[in-house]
């Protein structure tokens, strides 16, 4: 399958349930996901609470081709005050995301950006932008969101955590 066969009315979008952590634990050990995503230390607790109905950080969803598992996406709301915030639209709601292309026959095929075209359609009908911050040496991501309509707004270095000193792209995307 290639750009040209791949169809968008083939991917399905639905919030993540309790009994697909443990493919999300497998997709975070793969090589091509871990060297940008970490080691799950947010993502996974986060997952748990999520799935559980407790307060969560993020919303997390899976994606589909054809009924196959093939994406992770998490989104949360922007908020003044925080991180992104001096990027941020200021009316109306504003996302931040992240996206993993678990199944290594979807990496590399030029798919990326029909994926995340899809899922806003999908799931981001009340926002007016989405927020990405893909580290600055992770060159196929900024593509990716590149192709997807979003532009780039300057860099953002977190301070704590796993990518504390590292240097990041925010790049957004108005809809």
């Amino acid at each position: 399958m290639n750009e040209d066969t791949f169809s968008c009315s083939n991917l399905k979008f639905s919030e993540a349930k309790s009994d697909q952590l443990e493919l999300l634990k497998s997709w975070l050990n793969k090589p091509h996901i871990a060297k940008y995503w970490g080691d799950g230390g947010i993502t996974i607790p986060d997952f748990v609470k999520f799935t559980s109905s407790n307060p969560s950080l993020f919303k997390h969803y899976f994606g589909f081709y054809n009924l196959l598992p093939i994406v992770f996406i998490m989104t949360s709301i922007a908020k003044e005050g925080e991180a992104l915030d001096r990027w941020r639209e200021t009316s109306g709601i504003n996302l931040t995301l992240d996206i993993m292309i678990g199944d290594e026959n979807f990496v590399g095929k030029g798919y990326g950006h029909l994926i995340l075209q899809e899922f806003f359609e999908q799931k981001c009908s009340d926002a007016i932008a989405i927020l990405v911050d893909p580290e600055r040496s992770h060159e196929q991501a900024i593509r990716v969101y590149k192709k997807a309509g979003f532009k780039p707004q300057g860099i953002y270095i977190p301070d704590t955590g796993n990518w504390a000193g590292i240097e990041h792209l925010v790049m957004k995307r108005v809809l």
